[in-house]
């Protein structure tokens, strides 16, 4: 006698419930796009001012290869392998066991990153530092070398930065993962105009 009215009202709740998932999705899905879009109108602007200011130098090819190296880490396992086995446990744990016990996942897990990281990254700035020792082949390549001992270390906390980035999307909190890309193409921006000019005369600085 009252089943008929649940029967009718269920498939209006569950509609109604559908469409907030939906438009929840779409709203995410844009600013993901409009955060993502912004930043490559940054590294466009960004390529163009270093060619603008360097050029092809030999200061701006060993900077290239140095700075792909942890960017290769990064792809590998920041966005890579790691975030692609992280957020699923993570999501299945908060499910099962509760937020209390997946933080203290993603605690244990961020340290034991941190630190595979940390040896990893010393690991190549000492076999660069032998490298160099033993005698580098060419000014170039010593060139390199050394700018990637410099850069090894922004491979530990960009790879940290995907971990958090992951919990974050598993909150539904897309804002701050999708902006942080930019905050490095305004950095290099503002090096460029304000620390580059500074130098200019040095070996592979602008003129």
């Amino acid at each position: 006698m009252y089943s008929r009215p649940f029967n009718v009202e269920w498939p209006f709740a569950a509609g109604k419930a559908g469409t907030l998932e939906q438009h929840r999705v779409i709203r995410s899905a844009s600013l993901v796009g409009a955060c993502t879009a912004l930043s490559r109108v940054l590294g466009l602007g960004r390529d163009v001012l270093m060619a603008g200011l360097f050029g092809t130098s030999p200061a701006m090819s060993a900077f290239v290869t140095a700075f792909r190296i942890p960017n290769l880490f990064r792809a590998l396992f920041g966005e890579g392998a790691l975030s692609a086995s992280f957020i699923p446990v993570f999501v299945e744990s908060r499910r099962r066991e509760g937020d209390a016990r997946a933080w203290e996942l993603a605690s244990r897990i961020f340290s034991l990153v941190a630190l595979a990281l940390a040896g990893l990254t010393l690991l190549g700035i000492g076999a660069a530092e032998l490298a160099v020792r033993w005698g580098a082949p060419g000014e170039q390549w010593t060139l390199i070398l050394r700018l990637t001992q410099i850069m090894l270390p922004y491979m530990v906390f960009i790879c940290l930065a995907a971990v958090a980035m992951g919990a974050l999307n598993s909150f539904h909190h897309f804002l701050t993962p999708a902006a942080t890309p930019m905050l490095l193409n305004v950095t290099l921006i503002a090096a460029m105009c304000l620390v580059a000019p500074r130098y200019a005369g040095a070996p592979g600085a602008p003129a």
